[in-house]
């Protein structure tokens, strides 16, 4: 019986099957060329986002992953034209994501896709070739250069590596975009998971090699106007060669890297380099934990003066900065902050200058520097500075920032021309002390402090 019904239909055509009958329909994978997309409102395809508003879009945008975000720009119209032109940061946390954009046709595989997104695709490719469609873009951060996490025992040197396919397309990636102010090399570290630039100590010297390339790649790309004259660089440090008497990489980077950038890098070799700051700042639960400026292997202050003005420009610019007091204030608003979170949970910034620093500042003050002429104002506002993350940054409110009083009083003897009252904290008035949940051997130094 079963055999005679089957026969029987299918002997029957399409029109003479009832509609339970009929075999289901197999989806189809593409549509039709002449059939549109359904569409919302606002003209983009109706599906995935909500409607908010572009500046939220690329405020949401800014802390996602390069993949991410450029998935995010081929989903809808308005991603594409209205948003990304509005992002401001990019993060990359594989090296195959330092690309600049291309794949977004290979998205584009299926007529449906191709029907919505072919010009808008290919608008997009060609305009993040040319930097158009990310002219918002300010701030870039890698985090694949260091192959993975980076082990800090000391016994694991040789198992640190450092990526060499990053270090091979991160410049002709950073040249696509023309107005960056800021880039981060780096990765992040095993005991807390926390992002750090490059410790050279902790690799071998094939990796260091590596990172050597990499910093006279950006070298190259400075001198020829591929990267902006504004770019600072986070994350790297230049460290000489066994056999070199002079670093040779340091000295390429001091006849190629901006004014700007060269001024606030540190000697990689001191006590206050971005690697010790980095690692007292994992040991240490109280000290803030950052992202610091290139240290590179020269310390003497006239050799990297006397390359700076052998460039063109170079010597106005060092009359400027001096004449200015902007190397004075600089070393006053860079002072390392350290975090206290207290027994309610709140968040505590304090400011404790190191001997090292006092030192270069008074080396500063007797070369050329009358501080008792300097305006009081610009002085106080040189400390708060150093009570943000980062230069860019608002300063945190008042009840957050405190200055240890050690600081104010060294500050104070070198003559500068501050007032107790701007920075005297209320709860001397009553004689109270600040609680935290730190050892007594932490907080002591940082009792009694002063506030603006």
């Amino acid at each position: 019986m079963v055999d005679t019904v089957s026969s029987s239909k299918a002997s029957l055509g399409p029109s003479d099957l009832a509609e339970s009958d009929r075999p289901a329909k197999r989806p189809k994978l593409c549509e039709p060329e002449d059939e549109e997309p359904l569409v919302a409102n606002n003209g983009d395809q109706v599906g995935a986002l909500p409607e908010l508003a572009p500046e939220t879009w690329a405020n949401v945008m800014d802390f996602l992953t390069y993949d991410s975000v450029l998935s995010s720009a081929a989903t809808a119209k308005t991603m594409l034209i209205e948003v990304m032109p509005l992002v401001s940061m990019l993060h990359i946390d594989r090296a195959r994501q330092l690309h600049s954009g291309k794949w977004v046709l290979r998205m584009c595989k299926s007529r449906l896709y191709r029907t919505i997104l072919n010009n808008a695709a290919v608008n997009f490719r060609n305009s993040v070739q040319s930097g158009e469609e990310y002219r918002g873009v300010v701030d870039i951060y890698i985090y694949s250069l260091l192959g993975g996490n980076v082990d800090l025992d000391p016994w694991s040197v040789t198992s640190n590596t450092v990526d060499q396919d990053t270090v091979e397309r991160a410049v002709p990636f950073l040249a696509n975009f023309t107005k960056l102010e800021r880039v981060f090399v780096g990765g992040f570290e095993t005991s807390k998971g926390l992002c750090v630039g490059f410790l050279q100590s902790f690799y071998d010297v094939e990796e260091v090699e590596k990172v050597r390339f990499l910093i006279n790649s950006i070298c190259g790309a400075f001198r020829s106007g591929s990267l902006s004259n504004k770019l600072c660089v986070f994350g790297l440090v230049a460290v000489a060669r066994g056999d070199e008497e002079v670093c040779q990489t340091s000295l390429n980077l001091l006849r190629s890297f901006p004014f700007e950038s060269i001024v606030n890098m540190g000697y990689c070799h001191s006590s206050s380099s971005g690697e010790k700051q980095t690692l007292d700042s994992i040991e240490c639960c109280w000290m803030d934990h950052g992202l610091y400026h290139m240290d590179i292997d020269i310390n003497s202050q006239d050799s990297r003066i006397y390359y700076m003005q052998e460039r063109p420009g170079g010597v106005e610019f060092l009359e400027r900065y001096y004449n200015s007091h902007e190397m004075l204030y600089n070393h006053i608003s860079t002072v390392p902050r350290i975090t206290i979170i207290t027994e309610e949970g709140n968040e505590l910034y304090v400011l404790k200058v190191e001997e090292i620093r006092l030192k270069r500042i008074e080396i500063i003050i007797k070369g050329s520097v009358d501080v008792t002429k300097l305006p009081s104002a610009e002085v106080t506002h040189a400390i708060k500075r150093a009570f943000a993350e980062d230069d860019r940054d608002p300063i945190p409110p008042r009840e957050q920032c405190y200055l240890a009083q050690s600081m104010f009083y060294a500050l104070k003897e070198m003559g500068f021309q501050i007032d107790e009252l701007d920075f005297l904290n209320r709860d001397e008035y009553d004689g109270t002390r600040m609680k935290t949940n730190l050892p007594v051997d932490q907080v002591r130094d940082y009792n009694f402090h002063y506030q603006w």
